[in-house]
């Protein structure tokens, strides 16, 4: 298996793998999250609760309790109020943990689905199970748990991973680099002594996988959206993927909070 090194100088070409620096990536996306969520729900003080409609903190929304207001919460690059008032972008590192998630969900799916149809060469040990099968087990709950929206012109942000990969696999073997095994290849299919089929492979991969994965990962977060709309009181009003409840709630991506007291932040939680 090409991911055991069996020499100590063999354990820097981990890294030369998609595969693994995906690993990594979504081992460090998920600390990240972790830490973000923790900081927006115990850390951060000074965070003010009322009915003002007014943004009282940078992600926090408190709308009025009057009934006449009708003031929606929409996500899209920034938190709005509907009805004109104030608004507030998102913090930088809430930008950061939505960079992320979208490189790495798209990334471990078509990860998954290249190695078991293009890579696999029989059989398989617990290495290449965790970072070819539970890899895109946990993206998808990920994507069905947590309250992050996703965007289809977002594909471009794994494409722009994927694209750094290439053009570093391409200058690791032209200047002689190896694989763990000792060839002149770390994938099959992208072999740069045979440019023609692997510029093929490339650009297939970089414009038409990429997409493709990130609609799976769109198609598992609409499916997600459409659930909760179903399992929960039938809307008066929704925008994005926020739900206004006939309860007097609102509901954004599975969480629901009192309409005339709630705080939200976008992380992978409502806090």
């Amino acid at each position: 298996e090409r991911n055991i090194a069996r020499y100590p100088e063999e354990g820097a070409k981990w890294f030369i793998y998609l595969t693994n620096t995906t690993l990594l990536l979504t081992t460090i996306t998920t600390t990240v999250d972790f830490i973000i969520v923790f900081y927006v729900t115990v850390l951060r003080d000074g965070t003010v609760l009322g009915s003002s409609g007014k943004v009282l903190e940078e992600n926090t929304v408190s709308s009025s309790d009057q009934g006449e207001q009708s003031e929606e919460i929409v996500f899209q690059g920034k938190f709005t109020l509907v009805d004109g008032l104030k608004q507030h972008t998102t913090t930088w590192y809430i930008k950061l943990m939505w960079l992320l998630y979208n490189i790495i969900s798209s990334s471990n799916i078509i990860i998954t689905i290249l190695y078991w149809t293009v890579e696999y060469e029989g059989g398989t040990n617990v290495i290449s199970i965790e970072v070819h099968i539970i890899n895109t087990v946990f993206i998808i709950l990920n994507i069905l748990i947590t309250a992050a929206p996703v965007q289809i012109l977002h594909f471009i942000y794994p494409m722009a991973y994927v694209s750094l990969y290439i053009l570093f696999n391409c200058i690791y073997i032209v200047s002689g680099g190896t694989d763990i095994k000792g060839r002149n290849v770390i994938y099959t299919v992208i072999d740069w002594s045979k440019p023609f089929p692997t510029a093929v492979v490339v650009t297939l991969g970089i414009l038409v996988a990429i997409p493709l994965g990130h609609i799976l990962v769109f198609v598992v977060y609409t499916l997600r959206v459409f659930i909760h709309s179903k399992i929960n009181s039938k809307p008066d009003s929704a925008h994005g993927n926020c739900l206004r409840n006939s309860n007097g709630t609102v509901d954004v991506a599975g969480t629901s909070r009192r309409e005339d007291n709630f705080e939200m932040t976008v992380s992978g939680s409502v806090a």
